[in-house]
């Protein structure tokens, strides 16, 4: 019997993979910076645009999508999915946690990047 991927996708997006990659809004931050960049250069996005790290989950999400239109049993794009879904949640969670913080907390956090 295949494990609930819910399970798999939460515990896939909440130990190792933070510790490899950092906080998915971080990581997810990152990505976005890049795809960002590589969109105005190519002139396929506005100077002043960005993409968010929420969007680039996204967008991963959507990737899985296309993938699992050519094979609907494919079990890992189907953790995967679930598991672009916990890094939205994380992401969005994260992003709030941040915003509420006392301004002092904020600058010793941005310090250490």
């Amino acid at each position: 019997m295949t494990d609930n991927i819910l399970h798999v996708a939460d515990k896939l997006t909440s130990g190792d993979r933070i510790g490899a990659y950092s906080h998915p809004l971080d990581d997810y931050t990152c990505t976005a910076g890049i795809w960002s960049h590589m969109l105005r250069h190519a002139g396929v996005l506005k100077e002043d645009a960005d993409i968010s790290a929420e969007l680039a989950i996204l967008m991963m999400s959507a990737m899985k999508i296309s993938r699992l239109s050519q094979n609907l049993t494919h079990i890992d794009s189907i953790t995967d999915n679930a598991g672009y879904s916990r890094c939205l949640q994380l992401t969005i969670e994260e992003r709030e946690r941040r915003e509420n913080e006392p301004p002092i907390r904020k600058l010793r956090v941005q310090a250490k990047k």
